[in-house]
Parts: C-alpha cells; sequence; structure tokens
C-alpha cells in the first residue's frame, strides 16, 4: 500500500501530524521531573540531605530545611503544621553511590548534578535503586524505604525490611486516627495526577481535625449553642452578663395568682431617702 518501503499507512505513529512524537516527549518530560522530586527537597528546591523526611502525600524533604521553615513559620503545604505530619525516613544506601558523592561534597572532584543524586538509596530486598523509576514506598513509623516490587513479594499486612505490622489508607480523608497514627505504608513521589488527589484528601482531613479541635474548646469554655467558637471574649461576657440579668435573683418573691404584679412589688421596694416607710402610709 503506498510505495513508501512496505511501512503501512494506517500505523499512526509513522504519520507526521499524529502526535506520537509529542507524547514521547511528555513522557520524557515527567520522567526528568520525577528524577528531580527523586534529588531535591520538595520545599527548599535545593539538594536532599540526610536525615530526610517524607509526608503523607509521598514528598521528600531535608529535614534541616524543613525545620526552618517551621521556625520561620512559612507554609509548606496546606496539610502540614509541624513534624508530627513528617515520617522520619531510614533508607538503605547504595554505597557505591554514596562514596561517589561524599567525593563530591569533599570538593575533590567538581560539579554536583541531579543524575549525581540518583541511584543514591536502594531497596534491602530487591535492591533496585531510586532512579526515577522505579516505585517505591516507605513506612511512617519504621521509616524503612522500600521498593513496590519488595511489598508484592513479601506481602501486605508488614514491613518488607523488619516485619512490623503495617496498614495502608486508600483515602486520607476517612481515615480514623488511630489508622493515620498507625505504621501507614505511604508510596513515594507519586504521580501528578494521583498527588492532587492525595493533597485534597490530607487538606479536608486537617479542616475536619481544625473544626473539631474548635468545637472541644468551645464546649470546653461553656460557649451557648448559637455563639461562634472564636467568639471574642468581651462578647461572650457581655452574653454572661445579659443571661445572668435575665435569671430571678436569689430570694425573689413570686407574684401570686390574680395579683397586680406593680402593686405587689411597691410591698418590697427598697427604703427611699424620704424618711417615709410603710406603717405611714
Amino acid at each position: 500500500m503506498g510505495g513508501d518501503g512496505g511501512v503501512c499507512a494506517n500505523d499512526r505513529r509513522y504519520m507526521p501530524q499524529s502526535g506520537f512524537g509529542e507524547v514521547k516527549q511528555r513522557e520524557k518530560d515527567k520522567q526528568t521531573v520525577d528524577r528531580e522530586r527523586w534529588a531535591r527537597c520538595q520545599y527548599s528546591k535545593l539538594p536532599l540531605t540526610p536525615p530526610l523526611l517524607a509526608d503523607k502525600a509521598g514528598q521528600l524533604y531535608s529535614m534541616e530545611h524543613v525545620i526552618v521553615a517551621l521556625k520561620k513559620k512559612e507554609s509548606i503545604a496546606p496539610y502540614i503544621t509541624g513534624l508530627k505530619d513528617f515520617a522520619r525516613l531510614s533508607p538503605e544506601e547504595n554505597k557505591e553511590k554514596a562514596a561517589m558523592l561524599a567525593k563530591l561534597r569533599s570538593g575533590e572532584e567538581a560539579g554536583e548534578s541531579v543524575e549525581d543524586l540518583l541511584d543514591l538509596y536502594e531497596c534491602p530486598v530487591t535492591q533496585q535503586t531510586t532512579n526515577g523509576l522505579n516505585k517505591f514506598c516507605c513506612a511512617t513509623s519504621c521509616g524503612h524505604v522500600f521498593s513496590q516490587r519488595s511489598v508484592q513479594q513479601m506481602g501486605s499486612g508488614q514491613c518488607p525490611v523488619c516485619g512490623a505490622p503495617t496498614t495502608t489508607i486508600a483515602d486520607w480523608a476517612k481515615a480514623t486516627p488511630e489508622e493515620a497514627a498507625g505504621n501507614v505504608i505511604v508510596d513515594l513521589v507519586l504521580d501528578m495526577d494521583v498527588l492532587d488527589v492525595v493533597t485534597a484528601q490530607l487538606q479536608a482531613r486537617k479542616e475536619a481535625e481544625k473544626k473539631e479541635k474548635e468545637a472541644r474548646k468551645a464546649a470546653a469554655a461553656g460557649i451557648g449553642e448559637g455563639e461562634e467558637a472564636g467568639a471574642p471574649p468581651k462578647k461572650r461576657a457581655k452574653k454572661e452578663k445579659k443571661d445572668k440579668a435575665a435569671k430571678p435573683s436569689k430570694g425573689a418573691v413570686a407574684v401570686p395568682a390574680g395579683a397586680d404584679p406593680e402593686v405587689f412589688k411597691s410591698l418590697f421596694k427598697p427604703k427611699s431617702n424620704d424618711k417615709a416607710t410603710f406603717l405611714c402610709r
């Protein structure tokens, strides 16, 4: 079909307007971004340096940079308020790559690029390296880092490195506090579309926790049902004074049935400045 050397015209990748080249370029760009995310702190964008941290969305950070940001009260992510929102990682180093990187950082060899920071860590089970293509996970409590292939080989429910019990969470927004505080397996360096979903779940969870905390504070302070939890102290004191004035004072006598309230109340008026008394009327 076509005198083009035997190439079938129906094979769209050979057509000039098929867009096949654009797809390959997008895949190449995605791999480049993933490799960058394995090599750099997601807050400072500087090269990752141990000790390493990972948040519940699988983003990687240098602890030094995170502590500086928290001290300055800078926003790292909408769902992060402190170090309790991170897991401290203890990955297995690729000794050959670590030695080469140590030489670069000591100044014996010049230059440090993203390529130098890749393959720095490896899975203790499968020996796969963090090259930006292999998928890795971490356990939030024990901090071990391992490949997804090791989880498939060893089975879920335990850490492939130390055997500690683990859990997985499909939706962070619906997870119980006990589940979230457990040894959860978190996928590291997620695809960007999946990352957006997990980030939205974590943000919804953080907002729900904030509302619950405010409700507990309001209950402890004895705030009324119609009052907001964040009402200023002056407004709260004014409401308490109004409620107190509306309550009958101690020792007040009830008006008898059929009696005129004004007349009955006049019998118990305090003495005035004039010398008139009850018996002088």
